[in-house]
Parts: structure tokens; C-alpha cells; sequence
């Protein structure tokens, strides 16, 4: 067990690491799109948790038919994420796993990894890495359709 300052620390270190090793992969000025989709209710995320790592392109709003709806639109594009990532990720329209909260989610998921284990952090940051690369490329190819779907439909 740890104490709340001791896991404070490692998850503080957890994230520099990631930060590190981004900027020394694609360069000094890198920086993840992450909440600044430029579209109100979808980001993309870091999920971690003590067994799992999440990449997510997550539908969010405090309405659930908001969120329902927003997911419906970027499922229509379910095969051109597919195609630019390179491989499928998992659709979950009610965000079934505890890490996404309930909220409607696309997401690549690496399991059986605790991040408060540094041995696990070369895994997980070459994981969410390259997932992130592959989930972020495939939503900036769809950002401006998405864009002016979701407006119309507001």
C-alpha cells in the first residue's frame, strides 16, 4: 500500500515521464490535442488505473442524450477510425468500463498493468504512445465533418 502523498509523487512522476518521452518522440513542440478538439462534448484522453491503461476519444455532456447523440454521429465514421488507426478500437456506447464514467467512448485498452509499478511505465507510455498517435490522427482526418455535423444537429 501506498500513502497518499507516496502515490501522489509516483503518479506525479508517471506523467512527467509521458511528457518526456512524447516530446523526445515527435519533438520539442509536441503536444497531445487532448481536450482541445475544438468540438463541445467530444476530447480525447489518458485513462490509467491500478490494472488498466485506456486511450480514449470520449462523448461527453451532462445530457444523456446529448452524449448518445454525439456518439451516434462519430459512429457513423466507425470505418474511416478504423482505417487510419489501423486497427479497430472498441466502441462502447455506455462507457461499461469504470474508468469512462458512463460516458459513450472509443477507446484502445491495454490490461494487466498498474501504473504505481514503474516497472510497467515503459509499457504503458510506449502504449499510450502509439495509440494515442493512431486515435488522434484518425479523429483530426474526421474533425471538420464531425464539426459541422454535430453544430447542426445543436
Amino acid at each position: 500500500m501506498f500513502s497518499k502523498e507516496e502515490k501522489a509523487l509516483i503518479t506525479e512522476q508517471f506523467w512527467q515521464q509521458l511528457k518526456y518521452k512524447s516530446k523526445r518522440a515527435f519533438g520539442k513542440r509536441h503536444s497531445w490535442v487532448l481536450k482541445n478538439t475544438g468540438i463541445r462534448g467530444i476530447q480525447l484522453k489518458f485513462e490509467i488505473s491500478r490494472d488498466v491503461a485506456l486511450v480514449v476519444l470520449q462523448c461527453y455532456s451532462s445530457s444523456l442524450e446529448k452524449r448518445e447523440w454525439i456518439y451516434d454521429i462519430l459512429q457513423q465514421y466507425h470505418r474511416v477510425i478504423a482505417d487510419i488507426a489501423e486497427e479497430p478500437p472498441v466502441w462502447d456506447k455506455y462507457g461499461a468500463l469504470e474508468e469512462l464514467s458512463g460516458m459513450p467512448s472509443v477507446y484502445y485498452k491495454l490490461d494487466n498493468v498498474d501504473y504505481l509499478q514503474q516497472k510497467y511505465w515503459d509499457e504503458i507510455h510506449n502504449f499510450f504512445i502509439v495509440y494515442m498517435t493512431k486515435l488522434e490522427n484518425a479523429f483530426l482526418e474526421i474533425k471538420d465533418v464531425l464539426k459541422v455535423e454535430i453544430k447542426e444537429l445543436q
